[in-house]
């Protein structure tokens, strides 16, 4: 009789600590998109998007991100990090795609955080290209100077340094769906009982 008490006892902590670590897993997400999302878009002038008014259907997704990496480092701090840069280049990019109507690209990117074992996080935009979702490091720094007239050029240029991770290449713990800031847990994030700790390691990396 003891032993079978003890065997219920155990399967509803296991339950238990199963639930809690799922639950960790896909709230804490939804915690990083309020606490990590440090965006500088809203310092940008509407004066410089206007300056970024164009009708060519012909510039891709890559080439709108690198226009809007290259406007958030004209509003980055000297102490800003990978978070500041992924979010307030995903938002100008927002933008810039609104103003210029370009609706089918609003959700060819996505944000992604991930992070190895306790040794630190990163925060990068993923693109996406030839239907596969690639990389996109907005903490590669992109010249200040860029314009629609010499983008194509850059776009082809810097492909490989902008098209790959400065720290790691593991997968990401969270996601954002398209063209949102909403974020979910990827399959890689139930896999490593470091995710408990994600969001704080994330916040301390590139400072």
């Amino acid at each position: 009789m003891k032993l079978k008490n003890i065997l219920k006892t155990g399967k509803k902590v296991l339950i238990g600590l199963g639930t809690a670590y799922t639950l960790i897993n896909i709230i804490s997400p939804l915690i990083a998109t309020q606490l990590l999302s440090n965006s500088k878009a809203n310092e940008v002038s509407k004066e410089t998007y206007k300056n970024y008014q164009t009708s060519n259907k012909k510039l891709n997704a890559i080439d709108y991100l690198n226009i809007s990496n290259s406007i958030a480092y004209q509003v980055a701090k000297l102490r800003d990090d990978c978070t500041n840069y992924s979010t307030t280049t995903f938002e100008i990019y927002q933008k810039l795609v609104k103003i210029n109507n370009r609706k089918d690209l609003e959700e060819k990117i996505r944000k992604a955080w991930g992070n190895e074992a306790f040794k630190g996080g990163h925060s990068w935009l993923e693109v996406f290209e030839n239907n596969e979702w690639k990389p996109y490091e907005t903490f590669n720094r992109t010249p200040i100077n860029l314009n629609w007239e010499t983008i194509k050029d850059y776009s082809k240029d810097s492909r490989k340094r902008k098209l790959k991770l400065n720290l790691f290449g593991s997968s990401p713990k969270f996601r954002s769906f398209p063209g949102s800031k909403i974020t979910y847990p990827s399959l890689d994030s139930f896999t490593s009982f470091s995710n408990f700790l994600s969001i704080f390691i994330i916040e301390k990396e590139n400072k």
